[in-house]
């Protein structure tokens, strides 16, 4: 997979090799001041951290490493002329060299596919790219999906409403989470029946 490079970058004190070795500092910098999305970060990657016990090592070390910069596309530090924190996240991460298969769970995360055709310039990306989404994807979208912004476990249907309750009622952005409804709960089901009773968040 080849996504175009993130041309606007603001100054980050930080190299590639800090980004793939040090990621809970990386993040706390890049998302530091938004403390909802830093707080559900962290819940997302405990969650990662508890579902990597599960699946084959490298696996999971990837899924860490995955689950911690999901949601970097949200930093201040990140901008340019596509304003869609998925496909931005993971055009950075390809930037920082990290490797290509945490690029594209970032890209292919909760419905990102479907989500871009409401953003211009980004659904053309997701065209260009395979529409299968990976196993480690699925992994991570699973994880993203069981955290709420307060970054507590919750079931799906309960992330699912609060992700609707921050759009108005019949808005393109509700209709298109609306048609997701079914992917999310085949990647909950699909994730779940592969991990062991024990490690599930329910």
């Amino acid at each position: 997979m080849q996504l175009p490079h993130l041309r606007s970058v603001l100054s980050m004190p930080f190299s590639k090799q800090e980004v793939k070795q040090s990621p809970d500092r990386v993040v706390m910098e890049m998302l530091g001041e938004d403390q909802i999305n830093l707080r559900r970060n962290e819940g997302v990657v405990a969650m990662a951290r508890g579902v990597a016990m599960s699946i084959p090592k490298n696996t999971g070390n990837l899924l860490i490493l995955a689950a911690h910069y999901h949601n970097i596309g949200m930093s201040k530090f990140l901008s340019g002329e596509i304003n869609f924190a998925p496909l931005r996240g993971a055009m950075w991460t390809q930037d920082m060299g990290l490797p290509s298969s945490v690029t594209r769970a970032i890209f292919e995360q909760s419905g990102s596919r479907l989500l871009s055709k409401l953003c211009p310039g980004a659904a053309e990306c997701y065209l260009a790219n395979p529409e299968k989404p990976s196993s480690l994807s699925m992994y991570l979208s699973y994880c993203d999906l069981r955290i709420s912004s307060a970054g507590e476990i919750v079931s799906m249907p309960v992330r699912f409403q609060e992700m609707m309750g921050k759009h108005e009622a019949g808005s393109a952005h509700c209709k298109v989470m609306e048609a997701l409804w079914n992917y999310f709960e085949s990647v909950v089901e699909a994730v779940e029946h592969r991990l062991p009773s024990e490690i599930r968040a329910f």
